[in-house]
């Protein structure tokens, strides 16, 4: 019965470690961080940067904005059950984001992507995937969207301009930039 009670104890000294080292140390693999950007007319942005609950022990992903950006509010954090989510405003003045690179740092190290989202002043989504391999990428011009939208909607295709939108840009080497996709 000793030799039972000695294999019982163990048992649960195993799952015990292993339930707080699966909460202290490892993160889902399907949870990316997302970093969504509201850029104002006057060249400022909004941030929202949500980041998993559970990281790595040792790793640290933070949002990459263009030379020049500085912070212009300190950040508000509020934590929920799956995620920890901050807030804050950033000067990206004189410039937009067009033609500017936003990315994620330390993707590689934790193993993981990050979704980013870019609502420009003038209305449209810019949506990419980063990668540990392309932890960035460059904004595209904003009359991409509206060119592409003109060129499908006049060549007879698609002839609801209100119904595009632009895909979301892939973060691999060789294939980033915006595409334009008929929603149905």
């Amino acid at each position: 019965m000793r030799n039972s009670s000695k294999a019982l104890a163990a048992i649960g000294l195993l799952a015990l470690l292993l339930g707080v080292g699966a909460e202290t140390g490892l993160a889902h693999p399907l949870d990316p961080a997302l970093l969504e950007i509201w850029e104002r007319g006057d060249r400022t942005l909004d941030v929202l940067w949500r980041l998993p609950a559970l990281q790595p022990i040792g790793s640290v992903l933070q949002p990459v904005f263009p030379a020049g950006c500085t912070d212009i509010s300190s950040r508000s954090v509020s934590s929920m059950a799956q995620s920890v989510i901050q807030r804050w405003r950033v000067d990206c003045r004189p410039q937009n984001l067009v033609d500017r690179q936003i990315g994620v740092q330390g993707l590689r190290e934790r193993r993981t992507d990050a979704l980013v989202r870019v609502h420009l002043a003038d209305g449209q989504l810019i949506q990419a995937v980063l990668r540990g391999d392309v932890p960035n990428f460059r904004v595209p011009e904003r009359s991409g969207l509206s060119r592409g939208c003109a060129q499908l909607s006049g060549s007879g295709l698609w002839p609801y301009p209100e119904r595009c939108r632009p895909s979301v840009v892939s973060a691999r080497p060789g294939t980033a930039g915006l595409r334009m996709a008929p929603v149905a």
